[in-house]
């Protein structure tokens, strides 16, 4: 029984919780799992499947995604970013970046941190230079980061790969370090566009072509536009626009995609 303050009473159950998830992420191993495994079910568990989805990221505060999701989603980025050709000149092609980036994911390990010689790919055409570009110093890494649910010290998804020298790297273990080829790549092209080019704007639309090329691998059909509602033919029909419509049995599902990345606390669930 606690008889202090509204004030006291609230730093005491903060105190528990957090208690409680460092616990839950200490005990608990985390697993490897792909969202499009997860969000095509049935109608009556698609709620339910989502709400599955969120608290899991939510339990444990690192981010995990399957790495052959992001391996598909990122390829189709930089198949389309080629396409479109906005960006400057750099020191490196998407070509190198990409096939770089191959080389390293074979060199991912499931459940451990894996330690590399840059030497290794070198072969890479300017493998140096695609290297400095995704790489951040050992130091940098989750600065003052002591427990799980220190969440606001976690920076280790600015980059994939860690610098720990001149000549050594770390990769994070797949699922937790996989988002971080996203997060990078996208940074990358943003950094790097053409002076005026909406990048936002392509990201989206780009990001709304996969999302379809998905579902209707899945057989699911979708439409996307804007629309129009009259409600009585008393009123004027309101206008909306749409990002994906997709027909239930007996519902409709209008949904909205957005581009922008978590906070930090939102990261944490």
């Amino acid at each position: 029984e606690n008889n202090g303050t509204a004030d006291e009473t609230l730093s005491e159950y903060n105190h528990i919780h957090f208690w409680a998830m460092t616990y839950c992420l200490a005990y608990y191993e985390a697993q490897s799992y792909s969202i499009w495994n997860l969000i095509f079910h049935r109608d009556y568990s698609v709620i339910g499947n989502w709400m599955r989805l969120a608290y899991k990221d939510g339990l444990n505060y690192f981010r995990q995604t399957s790495q052959d999701f992001i391996m598909d989603y990122c390829g189709f980025i930089v198949d389309s970013a080629k396409k479109k050709a906005f960006l400057r000149s750099m020191p490196y092609t998407l070509d190198n970046l990409w096939e770089l980036w191959r080389v390293l994911m074979q060199l991912t390990e499931p459940h451990k941190t894996v330690m590399f010689d840059k030497d290794m790919l070198m072969k890479v055409a300017n493998a140096e230079a695609v290297l400095e570009d995704i790489s951040q110093p050992l130091a940098n890494v989750n600065t003052n980061f002591e427990l799980a649910a220190d969440y606001d010290k976690v920076t280790y998804w600015t980059h994939p790969v860690i610098k720990v020298d001149e000549g050594r790297y770390l990769l994070l273990p797949k699922t937790i370090g996989a988002s971080c080829w996203y997060d990078r790549l996208t940074s990358i092209l943003r950094t790097n566009a053409s002076k005026g080019f909406e990048f936002q704007t392509w990201l989206g639309n780009v990001q709304e072509e996969y999302v379809i090329s998905k579902c209707n691998q899945k057989g699911i059909s979708v439409k996307t536009g804007k629309y129009k509602v009259q409600w009585n033919t008393s009123e004027k029909a309101e206008e909306g626009e749409a990002d994906f419509i997709v027909e239930g049995t007996g519902f409709k599902l209008l949904i909205e995609l957005k581009t922008k990345s978590f906070t930090r606390k939102a990261l944490s669930g």
